[in-house]
């Protein structure tokens, strides 16, 4: 009886280590705290993470690694794109997966039911699990406080025409230091300085 009230906070954060490093960190204080953690990782990521960050973790009672796949293959992860790629993916395949491992983990002798679901920024598509699970969602942002603002600012770029560019040649021709003066509580700063891979085009075109 104790053991399904305690709290299950399934966890996934965007696959790459910026993303990953912060919400281990706060898995871990969770734990500490008592309550049941499910660090969910892709398949492409699982091994490398319990060899590394993940191996003082691994097999302490109510924390576990669980996977799921990202649904690319080896020339996706050799293009120069691939973090889109990566990005498009999950948000394409990744939903039910994470929703059946949630089910099959209730299911399980000693396991609470997810109680929550936390998520790291770039992974919002997430937040759709959550709802069909009928679960509280929580996002953890590990970057610093100016690039989550500038982050919060990135569709009024597109609508104030500066997104998508025209063509690679404002890469070079100086439009990158076209200054941005209206985010409120920011000095002003060049275009290019925005945390936006800018040298990416397909990131500057909308998500459809």
């Amino acid at each position: 009886m104790a053991e399904e009230k305690r709290a299950h906070a399934m966890m996934f954060p965007f696959p790459c280590s910026g993303h990953i490093n912060p919400t281990l960190k706060l898995a871990e204080l969770l734990h500490s705290r008592g309550v049941h953690v499910t660090f969910v990782n892709t398949e492409h990521n699982h091994e490398r993470l319990l060899r590394t960050g993940g191996a003082r973790l691994a097999g302490r009672d109510g924390f576990r690694f669980e996977s799921v796949p990202d649904g690319l293959d080896d020339a996706d992860r050799a293009a120069p794109d691939k973090t889109v790629r990566l990005y498009l993916s999950l948000r394409r395949s990744c939903g039910p997966p994470l929703v059946d491992l949630a089910r099959r983990l209730g299911g399980q002798e000693g396991v609470p039911p997810v109680t929550c679901v936390v998520l790291s920024g770039l992974a919002s598509f997430v937040l759709g699990v959550a709802e069909e699970l009928r679960v509280p969602s929580f996002v953890i942002w590990g970057t610093s406080a100016v690039g989550f603002v500038c982050t919060l600012r990135l569709r009024q770029l597109t609508q104030r025409g500066y997104t998508p560019l025209k063509d690679e040649s404002y890469l070079t021709n100086g439009y990158l230091d076209t200054p941005i003066d209206w985010i409120a509580g920011m000095p002003a700063f060049r275009l290019g300085a925005l945390q936006l891979r800018l040298r990416n085009l397909r990131l500057l075109r909308p998500v459809k």
